[in-house]
């Protein structure tokens, strides 16, 4: 059983070495990923906002769809954490303070989500087409129903 576990590790043996070499990867993949997924999100919201749809073309959709992903990301993060840290003894693992950083981070991104919300039913109101007032009346007020009730 030991050769196989020594197998399935790849020649991980926790020193000093390979903690700093894990540690390097770490940041470079964490350096490499943000911007990826950054601009990933910008280049499909302005997709979406250059689109002839009624209700879609606006500005506001890139920081919006940003920190819709990181409010759901969040989201899914404490959905399991939480619950793991209770039921296998995590609590000196994961703190209060963790959680309560991660509730912060959701607050201020569930805020911009909230102002896109409004902005966006604003902007239908300013635009003074009534086809994209009535579609996106109808469409903001169940997205925001469904907001609040999270």
């Amino acid at each position: 059983m030991k050769i196989i576990y020594g197998m399935l590790a790849m020649g991980w043996r926790g020193s000093a070495r390979h903690w700093h070499r894990y540690q390097s990867a770490y940041l470079l993949l964490a350096g490499l990923a943000t911007p990826l997924v950054l601009s990933v999100h910008s280049v499909i919201s302005f997709d979406f906002s250059v689109s002839i749809v009624p209700g879609w073309h606006t500005t506001i959709f890139p920081p919006y769809f940003v920190a819709g992903a990181i409010y759901s990301g969040f989201a899914m993060v404490l959905t399991i954490a939480i619950p793991l840290r209770k039921a296998y003894g995590l609590e000196d693992f994961i703190t209060m303070r963790h959680l309560d950083n991660m509730a912060k981070v959701m607050l201020a991104t569930g805020l911009i989500v909230a102002y896109g919300y409004f902005f966006e039913f604003f902007l239908s109101l300013y635009s003074g087409t009534s086809l994209t007032f009535s579609w996106s009346s109808s469409a903001s007020t169940d997205r925001m129903l469904r907001f609040i009730t999270r």
